[in-house]
């Protein structure tokens, strides 16, 4: 097989194909590394046009994450719904159907032509099926309108939840799509920020060493384990503790996203190596309804928190979520 030359490849492009936290922690350590030299008008003119690429890269990446939470929830909500027939609901159906056709009589036979089990099948998209099925059959015996509109609604209700589910599908592919090609954005300068860096340090190569942590281009990454959401609520005037995952490599310059989803109580977000810890000095403050992304640092992040507080700054209870993608220490070259 014919093999590209290597010198003609884009190390960093190849490197991240695989993993999308693995770009946003070189991109991460580089900016940071860019950041510090910016005294010299060289790496200055190099962070000016990495850095807004880079805070891109993760604005599109809490996206990605964002919507892939939601289409969780929505897939959630409708399995939850067709449960709670399978389980509940479907005996109180059949004994209203039983008492005004009772079992075995023709009419009954013909609503429940194999007992429940259609309604009770394994694979949900079958029981939504069985379950329109059983709501048309219904429609045509006048003796059961008021359960033929009980379970209208309720088919309404899961189609639309499942209607939802598939919009948040074509959103993910959207979020997925948009990463990608910001990766790749982000790739390329990558590439031509080392080849400017070698031409500038030509004679003193090593300190090409000093804006580039190499040994990321080799490391592993799982963009499962390395991502990390979160949600919940905080009574008012209280603290919630969140546990970071041991899987979950945190360090000063993981990307933190957090949300107050409250229209009353303003939050405030702070590591700590405590879980009983009541405030930092360093912290993320939220307002009602909005969401603030930057570091775990500015969070107050430091080596041994392994924990993350929420307080409530309110008098109602508030509900939140959050999201932590790892990154590199900052200056770990």
């Amino acid at each position: 097989m014919k093999r590209e030359y290597i010198h003609l490849t884009n190390p960093f492009e190849i490197a991240t194909r695989d993993s999308k936290v693995k770009m946003n922690t070189i991109a991460t350590d580089h900016d940071s590394n860019l950041e510090v030299g910016i005294a010299d008008p060289d790496i200055d003119a190099l962070y000016q046009l990495f850095h807004p690429e880079k805070n891109t890269y993760q604005d599109l990446m809490a996206t990605w994450v964002s919507i892939k939470g939601l289409s969780k929830s929505k897939t959630k909500s409708w399995e939850d719904e067709l449960d709670e027939i399978k389980n509940v609901t479907i005996y109180a159906w059949e004994g209203k159907v039983f008492a005004i056709f009772p079992k075995n009589t023709p009419q009954a036979l013909s609503i429940f032509p194999n007992n429940k089990s259609p309604l009770t099948a394994i694979k949900y998209e079958e029981r939504l099926i069985a379950l329109d099925a059983f709501h048309k059959t219904l429609a045509t015996y006048p003796e059961l309108a008021d359960l033929t509109t009980e379970v209208g609604l309720k088919v309404a209700e899961i189609k639309l939840l499942r209607k939802q589910q598939s919009e948040y599908f074509k959103r993910i592919k959207q979020a997925v799509s948009d990463v990608e090609a910001q990766r790749k954005v982000l790739a390329k300068l990558l590439n031509n920020n080392l080849s400017t860096l070698k031409i500038k340090f030509c004679d003193e190569i090593d300190k090409v060493k000093l804006y580039f942590d190499f040994s990321l281009l080799r490391r592993i990454v799982n963009d499962n384990d390395a991502i990390f959401q979160f949600s919940g609520a905080v009574e008012a005037g209280m603290t919630f503790t969140v546990v970071l995952p041991e899987k979950l490599t945190v360090s000063a310059n993981a990307s933190c996203t957090f949300s107050n989803q409250s229209e009353q109580a303003d939050l405030q977000f702070f590591f700590a190596a405590n879980g009983s810890a009541s405030d930092n000095t360093v912290k993320m403050s939220v307002a009602t309804n909005e969401s603030v992304n930057g570091t775990a640092a500015e969070a107050g992040w430091a080596p041994g928190t392994i924990f993350l507080i929420v307080k409530n700054m309110g008098s109602v209870t508030a509900e939140f979520d959050g999201m932590v993608i790892e990154a590199v220490e900052e200056g770990g070259n």
